[in-house]
């Protein structure tokens, strides 16, 4: 019976894996494809967004109904470049599905031509991108089979890291036009706050979204570890930056993640009972620098290299459980028996982990940073987070970059450039 089943399932599996396939090159996805795409310059938006009327609100919204099932076809069509094994994996074929049904969807909603069409069209295009929340996790997965495959069978595991980052800036494209679009409709009501214009801030503080993303990413850590570390911030404490708030919120998630979660099992082994804090420093020049410390053991030897790698296994996690000669010398000179210790916080580790994930981010399946009032959250797997953060910085112009000393921890860079009179488009 298990194995008729089973089976079953394969065959099932097929037939879906085929219908999509199929509908990769249907006549609607191919006419849309075809279409050149119009993205919007910041310094236009910001301009639009002032002095916003029922008028300017549905002639933004009749431009996200026009971009987005284009957006959609071409988000569809890029699978095309993957090795055909790549694109019929499981998990690759439950995103195509999902983008597949969020096309038809959109491509069928009637022409928005006043107010109340604008507010119908808005709300559920805020429905119908919840079906990519589980993104991420599936190309994750799908990217990190496709990693495993024979080398002889010519999957480029730089052309699917290439993949993944045209991919996720492309996304990020569409999910702040949506986004846009709902905070403007969310501001004609309400007026929005000063500086505010639709979900870009003139005066965004990083020092409040860090401390909000602290906040979220400590909850986790309690709920996982029963313990966090502090965050400490200092330096310019009073910066402000024109930037989203929401897409440096994420990014501050992923990085105080791999902070804490590194923090918390790096010292498991040391046996501290004191957690050190992470200290963020904020430096403001022409651009906002953030520098994140942690003392979570760093990265082993050269694996900092693959730390930008989608797909790939987190080698800090191996670092993390491996105590470096040097503090193997010190610790013993101070009486300590490192073999049977570290023997002791494997098994703690492993006992505390076992069955919830080898690390936080698969402990919780995911770390779920707070919903965005625009219908933004997205759901990350383990060893995502860094490759992800930076690519959403740089999609607006800064960057991330990570210094690190196997044994000790490690600073992660942020730069955030401001979006005043920026040329980055969306």
């Amino acid at each position: 019976m298990k194995a008729a089943t089973t089976g079953l399932g394969a065959l099932h599996q097929s037939r879906r894996c085929m219908s999509v396939m199929t509908s990769l090159d249907s006549p609607h996805i191919t006419k849309y494809a075809e279409l050149q795409s119009q993205q919007m310059n910041l310094k236009y938006a910001f301009e639009f967004a002032q002095n916003l009327n029922e008028k300017k609100l549905v002639a933004a919204c009749q431009y996200v109904q026009k971009e987005l099932p284009i957006r959609l076809a071409k988000a569809v069509q890029v699978f095309h470049h993957l090795p055909y094994i790549v694109t019929v994996n499981p998990h690759m074929i439950e995103v195509l599905l999902a983008y597949l049904e969020s096309f038809e969807a959109l491509r069928k909603t009637k022409p928005v031509q006043n107010l109340e069409d604008t507010y119908e069209y808005t709300n559920y295009v805020k429905h119908v991108t919840k079906l990519h929340r589980n993104v991420f996790k599936r190309l994750h997965a799908g990217i990190a089979e496709a990693k495993l495959l024979p080398k002889t069978i010519g999957v480029d595991e730089n052309d699917l890291d290439q993949f993944m980052n045209n991919f996720v800036q492309a996304r990020l494209g569409r999910r702040v036009l949506v986004a846009h679009q709902i905070a403007l409709a969310e501001n004609l009501n309400t007026k929005g706050r000063a500086g505010h214009f639709g979900v870009f801030d003139l005066h965004c503080k990083p020092r409040e979204v860090i401390e909000d993303a602290a906040k979220v990413v400590s909850k986790v850590c309690m709920e996982r570890f029963r313990k966090a570390p502090e965050v400490v911030v200092t330096g310019d404490v009073d910066a402000e930056v024109s930037y989203i708030p929401d897409h440096l919120e994420y990014i501050l998630i992923e990085l105080l993640k791999n902070a804490m979660r590194h923090t918390v099992k790096w010292n498991m082994i040391l046996g501290e009972a004191q957690l050190p804090p992470i200290k963020v420093k904020i430096h403001s020049g022409n651009n906002v620098v953030l520098k994140i410390t942690d003392e979570g053991g760093g990265f082993q030897g050269d694996s900092v290299l693959h730390a930008w790698e989608w797909g790939g296994k987190d080698k800090s996690h191996e670092s993390s459980l491996d105590i470096p000669m040097e503090l193997t010398q010190v610790r013993r000179k101070r009486g300590q028996n490192i073999p049977e210790l570290v023997a002791a916080k494997k098994k703690e580790i492993a006992e505390l982990l076992d069955d919830r994930a080898s690390d936080v981010d698969g402990g919780l399946k995911n770390w779920i940073h707070r919903e965005h009032k625009s219908d933004m959250g997205a759901l990350t797997t383990a060893h995502h987070g860094l490759p992800i953060a930076r690519t959403y910085s740089r999609y607006l112009g800064g960057d991330i970059s990570i210094s690190t000393v196997d044994g000790i921890g490690s600073s992660v860079y942020v730069t955030i450039a401001s979006l005043h009179d920026s040329d980055v488009r969306f």
